[in-house]
């Protein structure tokens, strides 16, 4: 069993400071990419120069003008609705539950799963919407077709979780646990896929289906 490791991480884009990372010290640059993406700063990778990291922490150089993160009320007004969001079959999502079940990670993290097109893969971090972001900012990183995929998260699966996706560009989020309900009324009215309680007693259970 490993020791969780929690670290700060200052981060700043185009030389201006922006808030710290309280984060586990793994996968960073996923991290930066996907808060860039799901807090609405940038709208795609090639908006993203290059992203270093050194003693002083991560910094980001963009192609354009950063916009500043949209409060949340805007990221729900401006998240496009999805179409045709087909439900995966269960041997995909046993798949990513078998991927969270087994990752070798540090003891008490927030683990999130991401379908990829060669297998799954698996961050973990000491808030889930870090993990959230690593996991989303790995798939764009590798161009990964984001509508033909989904993430599982070890956690309850809130409002801020199905927005990141959302924003992102990914029509299916799973969780181990719980819906919140305002990510139910968010994810029906943009025909988003949520799942719950996958793996659980009783099986797989939809909770929101936009098809």
């Amino acid at each position: 069993m490993n020791t969780m490791h929690e670290t700060i991480i200052p981060f700043e884009v185009d030389g201006q400071a922006c808030p710290s990372f309280l984060c586990t010290p793994d996968s960073l640059t996923e991290l930066a990419v996907g808060r860039l993406i799901t807090q609405g700063s940038v709208r795609q990778l090639s908006d993203i120069r290059a992203i270093t990291r050194d003693g002083d922490g991560l910094h980001v150089r963009l192609v354009t003008a950063a916009q500043d993160p949209l409060p949340l009320q805007e990221r729900i007004a401006r998240a496009t609705a999805f179409s045709e969001v087909r439900p995966f079959p269960a041997r995909r999502v046993q798949r990513m539950l078998d991927a969270l079940n087994t990752f070798n990670g540090a003891f008490g993290t927030h683990r999130v799963a991401v379908l990829s097109p060669n297998g799954v893969e698996v961050f973990e971090d000491v808030a889930r919407h870090n993990a959230a972001d690593k996991a989303i900012g790995h798939a764009v990183l590798r161009r990964w077709d984001l509508a033909n995929t989904a993430i599982l998260t070890s956690g309850r699966l809130s409002l801020e979780i199905a927005l990141k996706c959302a924003v992102a560009g990914i029509p299916r989020a799973y969780t181990i646990k719980y819906c919140s309900d305002l990510a139910e009324d968010f994810a029906k009215g943009i025909h988003m896929q949520l799942l719950s309680r996958v793996g659980g007693q009783g099986g797989e259970r939809v909770k929101t289906q936009g098809v």
